[in-house]
């Protein structure tokens, strides 16, 4: 997990220091599975991993009375965000929790996640497929792992900017030109460019964008990382004269529950993107050149 501010890097340091790893028996001895946590120093911090599509990955710390969360991945997808714990039922949970005062046992219908304590002196204690039987805090680590991703995800995804499945562009009169491109399948899909009228004439072509640089341009664009401005579509008022020459284009962004947005004159402000738009079109004309 890639940890950034210096309370965490102290954080791992210490963990790396500590007697975790000489703590594990020796190479063919079995390791007894740990299922309750024994009162002896309170914890100081709890990495929590599990595995499968609700795949989570964080450091959860407690430090001068405040929790603090460092998360490293949700489902396929590595990040990097903090999360505050500030809930004050949920924090006294946690305080329960890392005091000892809560048993934590292994609920041994399942084998989908764990969490390693770390306590002041670098104790580890492991505790497979965690569960808490008490009552009043039964479901904490469903409600701690909830707000996490939550939390994440409108990071990953801020509610004012639609993640975009489908970007269609046209292109009329000169320059004549209509393509679109769809989210990639996962980061490590390569993005394709489905090129359907070039100088007047229906295309077929399918170009892959092999450049790593406008390929990452483009998944932040999809994500919704880079904004598209531009005027709204409306329909001419009757009467109006349409355009007979020049240039207009637009862009037309679907999101992924299929609500439509098309702009006019569609630009980017982003400095590191603003180029976007040309840097594929030239893409286009490189590689079909009739």
């Amino acid at each position: 997990m890639k940890i950034q501010s210096p309370l965490f890097s102290l954080l791992v340091l210490t963990l790396l220091a500590s007697g975790c790893a000489a703590q594990k028996a020796p190479p063919g001895t079995p390791e007894p599975p740990v299922k309750v946590t024994q009162a002896e120093a309170p914890f100081e911090s709890m990495e929590w991993v599990s595995t499968g599509a609700d795949a989570l990955d964080y450091l959860l710390v407690f430090l001068d009375s405040k929790f603090e969360v460092k998360v490293g991945h949700v489902g396929s997808q590595s990040v990097d965000h903090t999360v505050k714990i500030e809930d004050e039922a949920l924090v006294k949970k946690l305080k329960s929790l890392f005091e000892r005062k809560t048993k934590v046992e292994t609920d041994s219908k399942k084998k989908d996640s764990k969490i390693i304590f770390t306590d002041k002196d670098g104790k580890c204690v492991t505790v497979e497929s965690p569960i808490i039987k008490d009552e009043s805090l039964a479901g904490l680590f469903e409600e701690l792992n909830q707000l996490i991703r939550t939390s994440t995800e409108k990071k990953l995804n801020p509610a004012d900017v639609a993640t975009i499945k489908t970007l269609m562009w046209e292109t009329e009169g000169g320059g004549d030109l209509k393509y679109t491109i769809d989210a990639p399948a996962s980061e490590e899909s390569a993005l394709e460019i489905k090129v359907l009228q070039k100088n007047f004439k229906p295309r077929t072509e399918t170009l892959k964008i092999e450049e790593q640089e406008l390929s990452e341009k483009i998944k932040k664009l999809m994500k919704g990382e880079i904004a598209v401005e531009g005027e709204p579509d409306q329909q001419p008022a009757e009467g109006e004269n349409m355009k007979l020459y020049g240039s207009w284009s637009s862009v037309t962004l679907t999101d992924s529950t299929g609500a439509q947005k098309k702009l006019n004159s569609p630009s980017i402000s982003d400095e590191g993107a603003k180029d976007l738009f040309q840097e594929i079109r030239k893409l286009i004309e490189s590689q079909i050149k009739d």
